[in-house]
């Protein structure tokens, strides 16, 4: 299944990563996306029109994780006490039969920007960075949000006005 982003187009089987909400009504846009990509660990995919998640060992490899990155430095010094990551779900591939798909989001540190990050060298996932586990079910049009308050408010001044996150397929039901 895969993910659309800020490069994102129409069409295509896709999942749409809607933007930060901050408090109610104050919603923040992705400054950069991208995917990574096991089978071609050196190579960039961050004007790909889509961003792809796959958990590569149950349907033939080709594991991808998917990044993307807001600018929170318009919020403030003080972390909002409301936040959440939301998606919609899109399509899914016709090839899965899974009733589900399992996403891990994490919070991310380090430097990566959207035309530079590969497998090889995106960020570590860092359990003591996960936010949350979303059981997305392949209905086209759901929406699910990943409350990320308490991560933001736990590491605002770290994150210097910029918050990144991973969003993992962990497993296909």
């Amino acid at each position: 299944f895969t993910s659309a982003g800020k490069n994102a187009a129409a069409g295509g089987y896709h999942f749409t990563i809607n933007a930060i909400q901050l408090v109610p009504g104050v919603f923040a846009a992705a400054q950069e996306d991208s995917y990574t990509f096991f089978d071609a660990a050196s190579g960039n995919f961050g004007k790909e029109q889509v961003l792809t998640v796959k958990q590569g060992v149950s349907h033939g490899g080709g594991e991808r994780r998917a990044y993307v990155k807001f600018d929170m430095g318009g919020f403030g010094d003080k972390a909002p006490d409301a936040a959440e990551l939301r998606f919609t779900a899109k399509e899914f591939d016709a090839g899965f039969a899974a009733e589900y798909r399992t996403l891990e989001i994490y919070g991310v540190s380090g430097e990566w920007t959207e035309t530079g990050i590969t497998w090889n060298n995106q960020p570590a996932l860092d359990a003591a960075n996960h936010i949350g586990t979303v059981q997305v079910p392949e209905v086209a049009g759901a929406q699910y949000s990943v409350s990320i308050a308490e991560y933001l408010q736990n590491n605002w001044e770290a994150l210097g006005g910029t918050a990144a996150f991973a969003i993992v397929n962990q497993t296909d039901g």
